[in-house]
């Protein structure tokens, strides 16, 4: 997982690594997400996601079409949120013909093909049913 803070930052970030997804926040210090992801549209097509406290109609429908994939709401659950990126990223990876093996959220990883879940590096047993939930 790569993190970033401001727009400068993401944009050297995504320069320098493969990034299966992006979580946007609409309102970053410096140049705003919206910007940010107009600028992301110019020269690539990994999935953008917003997460904003920012929830009204106009706000979701400009992220939207500014190329977002999806505008998540920061009064979403966790449990949401990863939700939505799995959905953005089954999407995408079909389209592109690479499955997406793993999910890295820092202390969270969810490797999707052996259907395994790790927290700080440690193996969390799951039923088949309690990974699909999550």
């Amino acid at each position: 997982m790569v993190g970033a803070y401001k727009a400068d930052q993401a944009l050297e970030a995504l320069s320098r690594n493969r990034v299966d997804c992006i979580l946007l926040d609409v309102m970053m210090p410096g140049q705003n997400g919206l910007d940010l992801c107009r600028q992301v549209r110019r020269t690539k097509d990994t999935p953008i996601l917003f997460l904003s406290a920012r929830g009204g109609d106009m706000d979701k429908i400009r992220g939207l079409s500014l190329g977002g994939d999806d505008y998540i709401v920061k009064s979403a659950t966790p449990e949401e949120v990863v939700a939505r990126i799995k959905a953005v990223l089954r999407r995408s990876s079909k389209n592109e013909g690479n499955p997406v093996i793993e999910l890295d959220f820092g202390r969270l990883v969810l490797d999707i093909t052996a259907h395994e879940v790790s927290v700080n590096g440690v193996p969390v047993s799951m039923t088949p049913k309690e990974f699909d939930i999550l």
